[in-house]
């Protein structure tokens, strides 16, 4: 797209341009979402019993 050889004219550049904004929305979000997931992950321990791993795994089905 960047350089103009295949698709080009205004809604070439239309395109581009919402691809360039979702681009940029997507990199805000995950900018944000990296904070939490990194919370969640300090706060899981780094090893569980057997029973305690079932249940997790039961209780995240549900969600599926």
């Amino acid at each position: 797209m960047g350089g103009r050889k295949v698709w080009t004219g205004k809604a070439a550049s239309s395109w581009e341009q919402h691809g360039t904004y979702q681009r940029s929305q997507v990199k805000t979000l995950v900018d944000k979402l990296l904070p939490i997931v990194d919370a969640e992950i300090a706060r899981t321990p780094a090893e569980v019993t057997q029973a305690e791993a079932k249940q997790w795994h039961m209780d995240q089905s549900r969600y599926i």
